[in-house]
């Protein structure tokens, strides 16, 4: 008999792993409200192109095929566009 967690088990790690997700995405909101302000005092625009393509090619270099690369990709336009509305 082998000695594996049970589905509850895995569902509770699951849990504190969106929990830290949800910790981590509140911090980046934060910080992208700082951003926010920093460009209306410069007078800059919200979007930066070429911000946004950076930071998806880092995370589809650190990302090495695990997710798929639309999946990926989804996930953080969105958390970007989240993070421009609250700019």
């Amino acid at each position: 008999m082998t000695n594996r967690p049970n589905i509850e088990e895995i569902r509770a790690v699951i849990n504190e792993i969106d929990s830290n997700i949800l910790a981590l995405l509140h911090q980046r909101f934060a910080h992208a409200q700082e951003i926010g302000k920093i460009k209306r005092e410069e007078n800059k625009k919200r979007e930066d192109i070429l911000r946004e393509q950076e930071i998806f090619q880092r995370l589809l270099a650190e990302n090495r095929d695990i997710l798929p690369r639309s999946s990926l990709l989804s996930i953080f336009r969105e958390i970007i566009n989240t993070c421009k509305q609250i700019q």
